[in-house]
């Protein structure tokens, strides 16, 4: 574009997945909920409660260089919120952003999608979650069939889907070493 001409557009209504860039918006709602008093930055979180949402070689080693990094502001197996934050940021931690989608409210995530004018935006969900939808729903299918089975649902159904996964790690340590098994 120049001048207000268009020259080239390519797939300008199609929505393209944009991976790790949702973190953004995840970090916005962190400091708007900083700022206006309803989150305590410094509240300290047990790395016990992060790992629910850490799959080992799903991450290319993210969320291990971020624990490496601030294991001078480890205390007592406790993180602030604030590392959590940065974790997620600098290092793009999906565990720390699946983390912080929960404390934050993911419909409050969400909500800011709205807020901040962004149009064809899908709903963020638990990225993490995400990982363990075939195995969820078709346990016994692999390949090719798989793939055609997850793109037979829904947006919705997927999202629902990956938010029963999320609860069942929130509180269900058996239920996460299940699903790992051949990730």
């Amino acid at each position: 574009m120049r001048n207000d001409t268009v020259f080239a557009n390519r797939n300008i209504d199609k929505v393209m997945p944009l991976a790790s860039t949702v973190k953004i918006i995840i970090a916005i709602e962190y400091a708007e909920q900083c700022a206006n008093g309803k989150l305590n930055p410094d509240e300290l979180v047990s790395l016990s409660d992060l790992d629910k949402f850490y799959i080992p070689n799903t991450d290319g080693g993210a969320h291990p260089s971020w624990l490496k990094s601030v294991k001078d502001k480890i205390t007592e197996g406790k993180i602030s919120i604030r590392e959590i934050a940065k974790g997620m940021i600098k290092f793009s931690s999906n565990a720390n952003t699946e983390w912080l989608l929960n404390k934050l409210g993911i419909q409050n995530v969400n909500a800011r999608i709205d807020s901040l004018g962004l149009k064809n935006h899908t709903k963020i969900y638990n990225i993490v979650s995400a990982l363990f939808v075939g195995k969820e729903l078709f346990p016994e299918i692999k390949g090719k069939e798989l793939e055609a089975k997850l793109k037979e649902l829904s947006m919705n159904d997927y999202i629902e889907t990956t938010n029963r996964i999320h609860k069942k790690l929130l509180s269900d340590t058996t239920y996460k070493k299940k699903l790992v098994i051949g990730v």
